[in-house]
């Protein structure tokens, strides 16, 4: 999405409350049409607030005033003047602020509201795909009240079939996972929770739990940190069911292949696997293949390994809040490495015997 290309009146509009009922349910069909749309939404709501109870603009040199303390900008904030080179400013000051270390970005789709508007559709949620691009991650909830963070370069398609409980409808709580994702999952007995990946299912009794499953990898990964759920094998189709090839409790990691096998460890820090949640990343003889991943996934760069040998070596250290040129120098001293820079393309070479 081009910034100068957006219509700033027509989210002025919208976040503001502005026009008829008829106006604004084609300015909610229009934001509802794009998951960034929804995300430039709630970051401006994020940072701005009204100058006055009784007006309806937003306080845009206080949203800027804050974004320049987030990005740790030198000298005060620019003056704007005109009310539409205000509103572009304010919410490319959005943009920016989602686009900061690993910005969480919330859409509420409780209860069939979606950013807190009222939907005039049915109860069921429209067919969508929620995204979360590399460099940020994306927390929001259901509308049965679960609730559920994605990581960075991952999406999750929820069928119109989803639906409330508390309304009494039978439609599906299946969601569809590509990348990973945190589920704190309402328990509805009479309606089980379902994640399915390409090589996997996993079904909710009573959990919060962690699936991995980005494109790249062979397996879903599945962590519990709270409850149980059951795993099955993304070709379980059969009518009934078969039984589950799992079960899993807290504590409990198990990795789906595509051949429906299960691997079992009941020995897991969990909290390494949630550490991304937090915005941290935790390696344990982590392989520097899996780790390079991680960090093009988080930090929105390319990197580019020239010895293959490197990938496949191990790699150990946790990270908090540091930056990425703090957790690239880690890196490549741990693993004597060279780096080389442009923009965001790195390449690591193995340091020559000369320069070590």
């Amino acid at each position: 999405m081009r910034l100068h290309d957006l219509d700033w009146d027509r989210l002025n509009s919208y976040v503001t409350g502005e026009g008829t009922p008829e106006e604004r349910a084609a300015l909610e069909r229009w934001i509802e049409s794009d998951p960034e749309l929804m995300a430039i939404v709630a970051a401006m709501r994020s940072v701005g607030r009204p100058e006055s109870a009784g007006r309806s603009t937003w306080d845009t040199r206080s949203a800027l005033d804050r974004v320049h303390r987030r990005m740790r900008w030198a000298g005060p904030p620019r003056q704007f003047s005109h009310r539409s080179n205000r509103w572009r400013a304010l919410a490319m000051a959005a943009i920016v602020l989602l686009a900061v270390g690993v910005s969480i970005v919330t859409l509420e789709f409780m209860q069939g509201r979606v950013l807190g508007r009222a939907k005039s559709t049915s109860p069921a949620l429209a067919t969508r795909e929620i995204t979360a691009p590399r460099g940020q991650r994306a927390a929001f909830a259901l509308p049965d009240g679960t609730r559920i963070m994605l990581d960075a370069d991952s999406r999750l398609r929820v069928p119109a079939g989803y639906s409330t409980p508390p309304q009494g409808h039978r439609g599906s709580r299946e969601v569809f996972l590509i990348g990973r994702a945190f589920f704190q999952v309402t328990h509805d007995s009479t309606k089980p929770f379902r994640v399915r990946t390409a090589t996997g299912i996993i079904d909710d009794i009573g959990t919060a739990f962690v699936v991995t499953a980005f494109p790249e990898q062979p397996h879903t990964e599945v962590v519990v940190s709270e409850g149980v759920v059951a795993v099955r094998a993304a070709s379980a189709t059969a009518s009934p069911e078969p039984p589950p090839l799992a079960t899993l409790r807290a504590g409990y990691l198990a990795l789906i292949d595509t051949d429906g096998l299960v691997r079992l460890n009941d020995r897991v820090d969990v909290k390494q696997y949630l550490a991304w949640t937090e915005g941290r990343h935790v390696f344990r003889r982590t392989p520097v293949a899996e780790v390079i991943a991680e960090l093009e996934r988080s930090f929105d760069v390319e990197i580019v390994v020239t010895d293959p040998a490197t990938l496949t070596r191990q790699f150990t250290a946790d990270f908090g809040q540091e930056s990425f040129s703090q957790v690239l120098d880690v890196l490549v001293r741990g693993l004597g490495l060279t780096v080389e820079q442009v923009g965001r393309g790195i390449t690591l070479r193995p340091r020559s015997p000369a320069s070590q």
